[in-house]
């Protein structure tokens, strides 16, 4: 995939001389792996399957593994050196540095082979993560199912987007005003569900509290403690071997799954304290350095 690998050689400069190295060897690894996920995306959109459906069935494990994956790289532990790396992709983010490659990407998204349907779900899972980024102190927007209907809108949208012409003027920034609609979509989700969840507290007021606050407490976890509760949270609504199969960079079996369960339960257990915000996980890290570049 010539377009793909191109656009991840771009953001390769960036990195320390022999990761890069390193990185770049694993291109063509890289590229396998995509054409892979793109016949699942693919048959997804033939069988008429939203994507926001596709990545919870085992029937496209690449695509779940590649959501649940994204959503799993935020709670990882990061290093100094990949701090100051992080750093540095925000400000050339701000200062419009990676427009070409965007470009590329709806470029490549607007075609009908392989590579156009990885580019549509890379683009769709964009939003998503721009979404969960900006309300990860708001975990209702993923409790209520609001984050995940926006998803499914999502797809539509960006079909709609990719037959525009005006949205690839010189000009124009399509990224930008995909997530901007979406954000304003998931705003106006969230507004709809609230009368709705009123209306129905005195019958769901438990099950309600216990979803926003699983969300949180997963939240405040480490990658590989909170993917053995996603998704459902508390009470787990996968089976273990669901999970290790979806996870399988943290879990080489079902049994590490409870495992990992088991202590993660005892830690946090009403008598502990639930320690939030760890402070050096790649979330934290991100809106910590986003923070602070809009303070400048």
């Amino acid at each position: 995939m010539p377009g793909i690998a191109g656009i991840v050689r771009s953001f390769l400069r960036f990195y320390p001389g022999a990761l890069r190295h390193w990185l770049e060897q694993q291109i063509p690894m890289i590229g396998l792996q995509a054409a892979r996920l793109a016949a699942e995306v693919m048959t997804a959109e033939t069988d008429g399957v939203p994507y926001a459906k596709a990545v919870e069935s085992a029937s496209f494990p690449l695509m779940g593994r590649a959501h649940f994956g994204l959503s799993d790289l935020l709670q990882h532990r990061v290093s100094s050196d990949s701090r100051a790396l992080i750093r540095t992709l925000l400000q050339e983010a701000a200062s419009g540095a990676f427009e070409e490659d965007r470009r590329l990407l709806f470029a490549l998204a607007r075609r009908d082979d392989l590579e156009a349907a990885a580019a549509r779900f890379f683009l769709v899972e964009a939003v998503r993560l721009n979404l969960l980024i900006g309300t990860w102190d708001q975990p209702e927007a993923e409790a209520s199912g609001a984050l995940d209907a926006t998803m499914e809108l999502a797809q539509t949208v960006l079909e709609d987007l990719l037959s525009d012409v005006d949205a690839f003027d010189e000009d124009a920034r399509p990224l930008h005003l995909l997530i901007a609609e979406m954000f304003v979509n998931l705003g106006a989700e969230m507004a709809e569900r609230e009368p709705l969840l009123r209306d129905r507290l005195g019958a769901i007021i438990a099950e309600v509290i216990e979803a926003v606050e699983a969300t949180r407490l997963v939240r405040s976890l480490d990658a590989a403690d909170a993917a053995a509760f996603k998704p459902g949270g508390f009470p787990e609504g996968l089976g273990s071997q669901r999970i290790a199969d979806r996870y399988p960079w943290h879990f080489p079996s079902a049994n590490a799954v409870e495992q990992r369960r088991s202590r993660v339960r005892k830690q946090n257990s009403d008598e502990a304290e639930v320690t939030l915000g760890r402070g050096d996980r790649f979330i934290d890290v991100l809106l910590d350095e986003a923070g602070k570049l809009e303070e400048r």
